[in-house]
């Protein structure tokens, strides 16, 4: 009989085992779980498992904001860790499609030791028919950005409008280095919600077949006008000096950008080309 009590302790013991480790592993709610009410957080208890694609980090999430563009490891007090920025939903005017992006940077190792690095993940997540939300377009640490030698570990995602009649989704995509003198690459791109499909037009392109190969520019996406077209604004570029003498522009413009043929126009503000 001893013998017998004896086994059965060790198949309890055997069997309890696996169940424990399996509930230590599975404690950490999902970050899609979180409300927006309770979303926004900073300290060790903001820990959540991101949505896939988005990794999960080597040091834990330790803040959680809703600003996701220029989202960095580091914060203006050169405080060090993982942090995850999630935009409300985008509802489209039919209210058939919601969209939000999110932004990981994530944090691995201890700053200011060489091996510490930030490596940020960006995706688009969109729900149609109130089916449950779907990865449509992810950017990724190891990408290397058009016309760049070099992969750009910084990245974001920022959703602007929808347009009018819900057809077109803008964003605009952001690309830089962390820690380094490198540039800062802006780009609308545009959810196309009848193709189901993401569209990164060649915006640069257009930009030096209108201004040629040596001009520096700064641009950023400001919005969608009524018939369609993107509307940009120019900035001259400047260097680490404040300096302009590189850029072929002189001061601030706004341009229409006709993603499908791209053309470039100067925008108006008359009748017909009033942003949404």
């Amino acid at each position: 009989m001893r013998r017998m009590r004896f086994i059965v302790q060790i198949l309890i013991v055997t069997a309890v085992l696996p169940g424990c480790a399996f509930a230590q592993k599975s404690s950490m709610r999902s970050c899609a779980e979180i409300q927006a009410e309770s979303w926004k957080c900073n300290g060790s208890r903001c820990g959540c498992l991101p949505e896939q694609p988005l990794p999960k980090p080597d040091n834990p999430i330790a803040e959680r904001r809703s600003e996701t563009t220029g989202l960095s490891c580091w914060d203006r007090q050169s405080v060090f860790q993982s942090r995850l920025a999630r935009t409300r939903p985008y509802p489209s005017p039919n209210g058939q499609i919601k969209a939000y992006a999110a932004v990981l940077a994530s944090a691995t190792g201890k700053y200011p030791a060489p091996e510490a690095t930030c490596n940020n993940h960006s995706a688009l997540f969109v729900a149609v028919d109130s089916q449950p939300y779907k990865p449509v377009f992810v950017m990724k640490p190891d990408e290397v950005p058009t016309g760049w030698n070099i992969a750009a570990n910084g990245n974001s995602l920022r959703i602007i409008q929808w347009s009018s009649d819900g057809s077109k989704l803008l964003l605009e995509s952001s690309r830089w280095i962390h820690e380094g003198d490198g540039g800062w690459d802006n780009q609308p791109i545009i959810y196309d919600a009848k193709r189901r499909v993401v569209v990164q037009p060649e915006v640069y392109a257009a930009l030096k077949k209108r201004y040629g190969t040596e001009c520096s520019l700064e641009l950023s996406t400001l919005g969608l006008s009524s018939s369609g077209e993107v509307i940009l604004g120019i900035l001259p570029w400047m260097d680490v000096d404040g300096s302009s003498d590189g850029s072929c522009l002189k001061e601030k413009i706004k341009l229409l950008y006709d993603y499908e043929s791209g053309r470039l126009q100067p925008y108006s503000s008359a009748p017909g080309r009033k942003t949404n």
